[in-house]
């Protein structure tokens, strides 16, 4: 009898799910027919998300009908309904949408050209905040990229990356839908060939920027470098090595964490300086030269001084090995790189 009653309302709740979900997509054609008639096309429909939208909305996927690269999300208020700010904001989504589908586009064709395999992108964005230039904004681009690093410790992606950026922005300043030329910033990831394919396949009808967004997700598991990388207007730029360090799981980051912050206790018991709370690791390290099993990792941390924070800088294994305090200096923590003459890759 139990089992009855739990196979019958499992099979009312999927039914109700099915209910609710093609409701939810009537609303969802409705809107967008309203915001720009005969504009967008609909794709999927998301369930709610109790933590981030737990009004009970919704996130829409559509596509405008003129460009299949572009990928326009809107959120569904719970009951369906849009009123003329919600309007606003669809088609405030599809203009975003439309720009970003543009940068994809140039950003691809320049990495084909640059001879550099994408494996996903996780954003694309044009920013003033990062620009001394309101006319002017930064393109800030998340890329994951396919790479075997170990012959020479990264050293010759880093230097295609610094090649490809200033490709990217002389591409954008002779693109006539792209943005101004202006700064380009690239946070790159980086996943061997093999690790790349074992990824699902995303699913080839959906918009190129979603496609590459979620084949990024797909192999965010497998990223064990990274690298920034940015060029200026005209092609200058600072070099990528400067940042190319590792990236680590959660316990590979407690087993660093562990090493670096015995070793500077160890180091600060000879001065007058004592730690107060625990150290917090960056997340940036920087490989040292000719290497990838040892990186020089940062702690931050405060002092009994009023206002004063630290920095410690530990060469590390990136396993944990072997840690040596280089020196302890006091700076921003935001001011990363902390020793731009030292070059991973």
């Amino acid at each position: 009898m139990t089992l009855t009653v739990g196979i019958v309302l499992a099979v009312l709740g999927y039914v109700a799910a099915g209910w609710w979900g093609e409701r939810a997509e009537r609303a969802a054609r409705a809107v967008a027919e309203e915001a720009l008639p005969g504009g967008l096309r609909v794709l999927q429909v998301e369930p709610p998300d109790p933590v981030n939208a737990p009004d009970g909305s919704r996130t829409v996927l559509a596509v405008p009908v003129d460009d299949p690269d572009a990928a326009v999300r809107f959120p569904l208020p719970s009951d369906g309904r849009c009123d003329a700010t919600c309007l606003e904001q669809v088609r405030d989504a599809t203009e975003l949408a439309r720009g970003r589908a543009v940068e994809h586009r140039v950003l691809v064709a320049t990495a084909a050209g640059c001879g550099l395999e994408i494996a996903g992108v996780t954003g694309i964005d044009r920013s003033d905040r990062r620009s001394r230039d309101a006319d002017n904004p930064v393109l800030l681009v998340g890329v994951t990229v396919v790479a075997d690093v170990r012959p020479d410790a990264g050293a010759a992606l880093t230097d295609r990356l610094d090649r490809c950026a200033a490709d990217l922005v002389a591409a954008r300043a002779r693109s006539a839908d792209s943005g101004p030329g202006g700064t380009a910033e690239l946070d790159v990831s980086v996943v061997a060939p093999d690790a790349a394919g074992l990824a699902e396949p995303v699913d080839p009808a959906l918009p190129a920027v979603e496609r590459a967004a979620r084949s990024a997700r797909a192999v965010a598991a497998q990223v064990r470098h990274a690298t920034t990388v940015t060029a200026g207007p005209g092609g200058e730029h600072p070099p990528s090595r400067t940042t190319f360090g590792p990236v680590l799981d959660v316990e590979g980051q407690h087993r660093v964490h562990g090493a670096a912050t015995g070793a500077l206790r160890w180091h600060l018991d000879a001065t007058d300086v004592e730690i107060v709370g625990n150290p917090r690791l960056r997340d940036r390290a920087v490989y040292l030269p000719g290497t990838l099993e040892r990186a020089r990792f940062y702690t931050v941390f405060g002092t009994l001084t009023p206002g004063e924070r630290l920095i410690g800088a530990v060469d590390v294994d990136v396993d944990g090995a072997d840690p040596v305090v280089a020196r302890v200096f006091a700076g921003s923590e935001y001011a990363f790189p902390y020793d731009p003459d030292l070059h991973g890759g």
